[in-house]
């Protein structure tokens, strides 16, 4: 049997809920994968229960307001919420393990952001 693939987009606000559902129901995190988007940042979530993945895509317009942290319930995606905090300038809410912008030693602050350098940083692909 092969492996079957969900993927749908999720708002900020319901990234705990959804998180906490999945781990209620055996789901594992598999990653957390940022990049830029527009003025902001997507993240996205892969979480796998056996031969089933779910991916959910959040749109972070604006990386100030902030996203909630799924390390409640996953604990190993603080490694992937520091990373687009560092990186791409995503604020995350109550990580558990926050390095608070010391993950990377980085010659500038979010490098791979589309706001970097006023508004185009080396994240652009435009």
């Amino acid at each position: 049997m092969g492996m079957t693939e969900t993927y749908a987009s999720l708002d900020a606000a319901e990234l705990p809920l959804w998180a906490r559902a999945r781990k209620a129901k055996g789901w594992r995190f598999v990653q957390m994968c940022a990049r830029a988007a527009g003025e902001g940042a997507e993240l996205l979530y892969t979480l796998r229960r056996g031969s089933e993945l779910e991916q959910r895509l959040v749109a972070v317009p604006d990386p100030d307001a902030g996203v909630p942290s799924v390390t409640g319930e996953y604990l190993a995606a603080f490694v992937f919420e520091n990373e687009a905090h560092d990186l791409f300038g995503v604020r995350i809410d109550g990580m558990a393990i926050d390095f608070h912008g010391k993950f990377y030693r980085l010659a500038e602050k979010a490098p791979m952001a589309t706001r970097a350098a006023g508004g185009k940083g080396k994240g652009d692909a435009r």
